[in-house]
């Protein structure tokens, strides 16, 4: 006898195995979209998948095979324009470059046809290694400093890495781009009326910075570092680029220190000092350090804003552009 029930199947693991116990039944067999997807194209017996609920424009799915854990990440092709195709050819460069390195970062996987990156209808598809761990949103002191230290230690190693995409995607472009969003909105009074920001300085500042330079990570958020036991693992290297590390610095301090109508300056003390137990800064990046911690809280902000009013259906977290503005305010008054 076959029978048929619901279950929901795009839920996460918990929820089904929950919803199973609670109809005394057993799934025998589940049409898995997504896990046949893989098996046709990947050397991989797949047992079952799930999808991560995260705020992103692309699905990323958990992929359990029968011999370890992977992470299928699907870019959207309708934020796919050339050049978003040629920055994942840049990620996945770096990330294959970065193979023999030792760095815990998650790597990708090649398909079939011996490529990392698969057509999925119109979409692109990269499958990664899974990393274990746990996202910490208030992480203590010693994690800080161990994800600043793993920031160092991909600084210095992927200097010595060439490719053209260096060129096409510098990470000052990037800095320029949001510090002129977050210029649009103060004109229209919707947010720094209170803070009074030269803000010619930091584009000409950011225009000029030639510090040491490298390939960088470019979103530092704590929820792409992964801890377990006496390690730190990085994740998510879609929006890397090339450029000064300090950018990538002053991104990480920002992201570890800045929550909901606060800001705490001791957590990008310690982001700082473990990273300067791997790489110490120039006494120029020292000099340009507040004003791109500046630039970084600003930059945070007109994200945040465009999310909601770009057209992109996020509620607006006035408590987080809170916390950021204490920050900011924090660190003009003090010149710390």
């Amino acid at each position: 006898v076959e029978g048929y029930l619901y279950n929901p199947l795009k839920g996460d693991r918990k929820r089904k195995e929950k919803w199973f116990a609670e109809a005394r039944a057993k799934c025998i067999f589940a049409r898995n979209r997504v896990g046949h997807w893989v098996e046709e194209h990947y050397n991989l017996q797949v047992e079952d998948t799930e999808r991560f609920a995260a705020a992103s424009f692309n699905k990323v799915y958990h992929v359990l095979s029968d011999s370890a854990e992977y992470a299928l990440k699907i870019y959207d092709h309708r934020y796919l324009n050339k050049q978003k195709q040629e920055k994942v050819a840049y990620e996945v460069w770096l990330l294959d470059a970065l193979k023999v390195s030792g760095l815990e970062i998650s790597l990708p996987i090649k398909n079939r046809q011996g490529s990392y990156i698969t057509k999925k209808e119109k979409d692109q598809a990269v499958l990664f290694t899974f990393v274990s761990g746990n996202y910490l949103p208030n992480a203590p002191e010693r994690e800080i400093a161990m994800a600043g230290a793993l920031l160092a230690r991909l600084h210095l190693i992927a200097a010595d890495l060439k490719t053209p995409y260096s060129k096409e995607f510098d990470n000052k472009e990037q800095l320029l781009y949001w510090l002129k969003a977050w210029q649009e909105y103060q004109e229209k009074d919707i947010i720094g009326q209170d803070i009074e920001l030269d803000l010619s300085h930091y584009l000409e500042l950011v225009e000029k910075l030639d510090t040491f330079s490298t390939h960088c990570h470019g979103d530092l958020s704590p929820i792409n570092y992964l801890f377990r036991q006496d390690s730190c693992w990085l994740i998510d290297f879609q929006n890397l680029g090339y450029g000064p590390a300090l950018i990538d610095l002053s991104n990480g301090m920002v992201e570890f220190s800045a929550f909901k109508n606060f800001f705490k300056h001791e957590n990008r003390a310690s982001f700082l000092k473990g990273y300067e137990t791997v790489r110490q800064l120039s006494l120029e990046e020292n000099d340009r350090l507040k004003d791109l911690l500046v630039i970084q809280i600003v930059t945070r902000q007109a994200k945040l804003l465009r999310l909601h009013y770009g057209g992109f259906g996020y509620e607006l977290k006035q408590e987080r552009l809170d916390g950021l503005t204490i920050g900011l305010k924090d660190i003009l008054e003090t010149g710390q």
